[in-house]
């Protein structure tokens, strides 16, 4: 096995298993060769780098049990982020809508007084500044 398809195997980085490799010589010694520019792992090389690195199990899923059921839970679920798109979509153009609406209802509206609704002292109190003092 290459040293490169064992890492892939055992969800580790070439680098850091070759460097393992390197670091206990002593061990693989006659185990490892190079061939095609990879180092080649034989059987007992492998077994030793197992105990180091195990294999990494696959996750299981309850919902398919094959290809078959996996490809149409898959569509089923792009199905459903289709239709929750336009569904959105739908909304959303409701809500931009709503939104023009709105905008439109206020530049008809009556333009504000200048005082910006604003009240006197004067309106408030029903006095003006001079009555005030004769008091």
């Amino acid at each position: 096995m290459f040293l490169y398809d064992f890492a892939t195997k055992t969800a580790q980085k070439p680098d850091t298993v070759a460097t393992y490799i390197r670091r206990n010589e002593k061990i693989f010694k006659n185990h490892v060769e190079r061939r095609e520019k990879q180092l080649w792992l034989d059987e007992k090389a492998v077994k030793i780098l197992l105990k180091k690195y195990p294999e990494v199990q696959r996750k299981k899923y309850p919902w398919w049990k094959n290809e078959t059921e996996f490809e149409e839970a898959m569509v089923n679920a792009i199905k459903g982020l289709w239709d929750n798109q336009e569904i959105l979509r739908k909304e959303l153009d409701g809500i931009l809508t709503a939104i023009a609406e709105l905008q439109d209802a206020m530049d008809q509206k009556e333009p504000q007084k200048e005082n910006n609704g604003l009240i006197s002292l004067e309106e408030l109190f029903g006095e003006d500044e001079d009555t005030q003092k004769d008091r």
